[in-house]
C-alpha cells in the first residue's frame, strides 16, 4: 500500500487532497466541507445521474436484506 502521508521539515504530517498536499489535521476538515457543499443537492443529483436506478437499487438491497419496518439498515 501506498503511504499518501508526507512529513514537512517541522515533522508535521500532510496528506494528499485532490491535486495538493494539506497537514493531515486539516484535510479532514475540508473532506467534511466538501461533504457539507454536495449534501443538500446529494439526493438530487444522485437520481438524475443515475436516471432513477439507484432507486431500484436501494429497494433491491432492502428486500435481500429481508428488513422489516423499523428496522435499522
Amino acid at each position: 500500500m501506498i503511504n499518501m502521508v508526507k512529513k514537512n521539515t517541522y515533522n508535521e504530517k500532510y496528506a494528499s487532497f485532490g491535486n495538493n498536499d494539506v497537514p493531515e489535521k486539516l484535510k479532514y476538515e475540508l473532506i467534511e466541507n466538501v461533504f457539507d457543499k454536495v449534501a443538500e443537492h446529494y439526493d438530487e443529483m444522485n437520481n438524475l445521474i443515475s436516471f432513477g436506478l439507484h432507486h431500484r437499487w436501494k429497494h433491491f438491497t432492502v428486500k435481500m436484506a429481508q428488513a422489516k419496518p423499523g428496522d435499522l439498515i
